[in-house]
């Protein structure tokens, strides 16, 4: 089972990754990461996800992440993945075309 951790839980990796993961029998998400730390404990709560962070670093270094999805803005990108690579941990990172919507 690969453990992920999602940096940027915004309305994008709710709506567009969660179901995915949720249906999966190999990964699951055990931590999210928010620019506020009370917004990370909703969204955690809500998906039913033990861990919650105010910032990247506090996620990257949690040993119950095996790996990083990276779903931040496009501008974070490299140094969300550089962060997760030097704590040693995989990174999945996907670039969202620019305007794209989230919606259902």
């Amino acid at each position: 089972m690969v453990r992920f951790g999602i940096l940027g839980f915004g309305l994008h990796a709710a709506k567009r990754r969660m179901p995915g993961f949720q249906r999966a029998k190999n990964s699951c998400v055990t931590a999210v990461s928010r620019r506020e730390l009370g917004k990370a404990q909703n969204s955690a709560r809500t998906h039913g996800i033990p861990f919650a962070f105010g910032s990247p670093a506090e996620l990257c270094r949690c040993s119950d992440v095996d790996a990083v999805f990276v779903s931040t803005p496009n501008a974070c990108h490299l140094e969300d993945v550089l962060l997760a690579l030097e704590c040693g941990k995989p990174v999945l990172c996907e670039a969202r075309k620019r305007g794209s919507n989230p919606g259902p």
